[in-house]
């Protein structure tokens, strides 16, 4: 099968018929893993002898009539600070490289409940590796020349390069979306709490989230049907209602009403941006949506307080552990730590009160609109290896320029996605962000899925040959 321009859900309905070997798919996708990751580095480990074998029960199975839903047999990846039993989880870091845990992460878990088949552990390029990451940097597949985004953007490049059909990533900041800005795909922050961290070694506490990157929006309501839902064991995970995400997707946005903010989300914007973030407004107006101005006065202020909450608050969970810390620890979660232990309480106290008015700013919006659209990022890929820049007349560094749009939402707690708006002339990727109330990625996925339907933006990828 040509691998270009492969999706989960097409994928999945030809191996439901049994028109799809799920050995010969997975042999498939290892090949290309094989052959592309020299290119793109999005690999940390890549599990061929397991692949293959669960592909070998997976068929036997719905041969056998047991077939087991959408993901049965399809290959993802996840990223490498998942714990997966008996495949190493390094977190990036060499120290850990040797690193096997004993059990699989709550994500993990419920993918291969599904049936789906772990292909790899991908490359987290998380900001505090930077310039330097100790496995090196994932590259893009759109321009091996440009960077993936940051910290999931291993899952990113793997899903845009057709080696694996999701991927799981975290979202600390930005760092689902922004990747999937980078990499033309689509790339989901749930609420908080609505998919579980247990079994993740690398999170804050609040603003770290657990989402799918996928070529589709559809594709994304099937991983978020396997991995949405309460786990106990993580003290922050959400006991409400999973809606039927795949129900939502009827192919009709008209109706809707698309809040666009205009203070902040809009400064700073490269042209080129700027005109396909406009185009797509436009394009939501065609389709029957009501287009709305509400305003965020909080964001920027949001903005500022975001790194001090996420370390404060990393610090107050994880202090009271540190002395049970297993050497497999990762160094970054130690310097998070470190970091939120040197908060002030008057900063902290401040940054909270911050917090709760954006709140109640989001949800005053929500009373005027049903999704927020805005950028996913300022500007289209950066160049590979540079981690400072000047634009419109702002000094910027990697991580404000990645996350500048994406983290006011990561300290609400709102579903956030980003979704492929088109590209710029170089042929680089556009992504815009839409925002939904809590527990709603039904809407969200619901406005995705018709506005690329509309678009047709995701015509063409890289490596389609």
């Amino acid at each position: 099968m040509e691998s270009g321009g492969v999706t989960l859900h097409k994928t999945a309905e030809l191996i439901r018929r049994k028109s799809l070997s799920p050995v010969e798919l997975v042999r498939e996708r290892l090949e290309r893993i094989h052959r592309l990751n020299p290119l793109l580095n999005a690999y940390v480990t890549i599990c061929s002898d397991e692949a293959e074998g669960a592909a070998r029960e997976a068929e036997a199975e719905i041969l056998r009539g047991g077939y087991r839903g959408p993901l049965h047999g399809i290959p993802v990846s996840v990223k490498d600070i998942f714990h997966v039993r008996g495949v190493r989880t390094t977190f990036g870091e060499k120290r850990l490289e040797s690193h096997v845990p004993g059990y699989d992460a709550a994500v993990v878990e419920r993918l291969k409940r599904a049936g789906a088949i772990l292909v790899g552990k991908t490359n987290p390029l998380y900001g505090e590796y930077f310039p330097e990451p100790e496995y090196g940097l994932t590259k893009n597949p759109w321009d091996l020349g440009r960077l993936p985004g940051y910290s999931s953007s291993g899952g990113g490049a793997a899903v845009a390069a057709g080696c694996d059909l999701a991927s799981i990533g975290s979202d600390g900041g930005g760092s689902v979306r922004y990747p999937a800005a980078c990499c033309g795909v689509v790339g989901l922050k749930p609420t908080f709490g609505r998919v579980s961290r247990y079994g993740a070694g690398v999170y804050g506490v609040p603003n770290d989230y657990v989402g799918p990157l996928t070529r589709t929006a559809r594709d994304c309501a099937l991983v978020m049907q396997v991995i949405a839902g309460h786990d106990p064991r993580d003290p922050f995970s959400a006991d409400a209602p999973v809606p039927d995400y795949l129900a939502a997707l009827d192919g009709d946005a008209a109706g809707t009403r698309v809040g666009v903010p205009r203070d902040y989300f809009w400064d700073y914007l490269d042209a080129e941006v700027e005109a396909a973030l406009r185009g797509a407004v436009a394009r939501l107006g065609e389709m029957g949506c009501s287009l709305v101005d509400v305003s965020l006065p909080s964001v920027e202020e949001v903005n500022e307080v975001h790194a001090m909450l996420s370390e404060a608050e990393t610090a107050a969970y994880f202090q009271p552990l540190m002395d049970g810390f297993p050497a497999e620890t990762p160094d970054i979660l130690y310097q998070r730590i470190e970091k939120g232990a040197r908060a002030s309480a008057p900063n902290y106290i401040r940054g909270q009160a911050t917090r709760g008015r954006f709140i109640a700013e989001i949800e005053a919006a929500f009373k005027e609109a049903d999704v927020l659209l805005t950028p996913a990022s300022i500007l289209p890929p950066p160049p590979l290896g540079r981690f400072e820049f000047s634009h419109a007349g702002k000094d910027w560094d990697i991580g404000d320029l990645a996350s500048r749009l994406t983290r006011p939402f990561n300290t609400s707690g709102h579903p956030a996605i980003s979704v492929p708006c088109g590209f710029t002339k170089s042929g680089l990727p556009i992504g815009l962000q839409l925002v939904g109330p809590n527990f709603h990625e039904d809407i969200l996925l619901k406005v995705a899925d018709a506005y690329l339907h509309a678009a047709g933006t995701q015509t063409r990828w890289p490596f389609s040959q």
